[in-house]
């Protein structure tokens, strides 16, 4: 993700958000921007998987055929960049 493209806007975070998220980005040698959009990515790959597992569930309770999981992880990742590409 180019840090350079993209909406600026301005952010207030609470003391007891933004102390324990500049001490991360300290620790791990990012700054502050880095560090908050590292954490968004990850939270964003978290609800991407959490979908992934409900759309497994809601299949595997209708007893639809299943795919080989090679073939299920291909179509996820698929769907990911597409998400990607179109944001």
């Amino acid at each position: 993700m180019s840090t350079l493209e993209g909406k600026a806007f301005t952010l207030r975070l609470p003391p007891e958000l933004y102390e324990p998220i500049t001490a991360l980005a300290e620790h791990e040698r990012r700054s502050l921007q880095g560090q908050v959009l590292y954490l968004l990515d990850r939270a964003l790959d978290s609800l991407e998987d959490a979908d992934a597992v409900r759309a497994y569930d809601a299949a595997k309770a209708a007893n639809e055929d299943s795919l080989p999981l090679e073939e299920a992880i291909a179509e996820i990742e698929q769907e990911r960049a597409a998400l990607r590409k179109a944001s």
